[in-house]
């Protein structure tokens, strides 16, 4: 990879290089009706996980949510100069306080593929940026979300002028557990 590209991958923060797109099975049950093995991630799995991580945003359980989101925090601290870097639980908590839109139930989930292989930055203790290319199982998930009447949830996006009601999701198998790669929306 190029220093041209590094620098575009540090721009993005996490890149999902969607190279291809496989089937839903690839992950799971290849149609055969045969049960995957333990420990097999699967697209239920990822799906469950992602209900639970956006739960958890949604009840104040920024603990629980922060052991699952696996995503970028450069921007919750852009956000939060005076919450502690290291705090991620802080981080999340003062994102959905001001920033985030985590008080929205998960109405449906209208889509959702494995793909693969995506590059991940990431920051070390220090400060310290560095990326991978890595070729795991990755899960994207195409959200609708409502709000406390059980209408569908719109938000306006002035950067391209349109209203979005369905919004992407991104979870990983890492280290044998699922962890989301995607924040709530944001308030705008």
């Amino acid at each position: 990879m190029s220093g041209a590209e590094r620098t575009r991958v540090g721009r993005l923060a996490v890149v999902v290089i969607a190279a291809f797109l496989l089937p839903t099975a690839a992950c799971g049950d290849s149609g055969s009706g045969r049960t995957p093995a333990a420990g097999v991630p699967t697209v239920e799995g990822a799906e469950s996980v992602l209900v639970e991580f956006l739960s958890a945003m949604r009840a104040g359980r920024h603990s629980k949510a922060a052991e699952i989101y696996a995503g970028p925090y450069q921007t919750l601290i852009g956000w939060n100069p005076s919450v502690d870097r290291f705090d991620r639980a802080a981080l999340l908590e003062a994102a959905c306080t001001f920033q985030l839109s985590c008080g929205l139930h998960v109405r449906e989930m209208v889509g959702s593929a494995a793909a693969g292989p995506f590059v991940l930055e990431f920051e070390y203790e220090g400060g310290r940026q560095g990326w991978a290319r890595l070729d795991l199982p990755v899960f994207v998930f195409v959200a609708e979300f409502e709000d406390e009447n059980g209408e569908l949830v719109t938000l306006y996006n002035p950067a391209d002028d349109r209203t979005l009601s369905r919004f992407t999701f991104t979870v990983v198998w890492l280290d044998g557990r699922y962890k989301v790669l995607d924040l709530p929306p944001y308030l705008g």
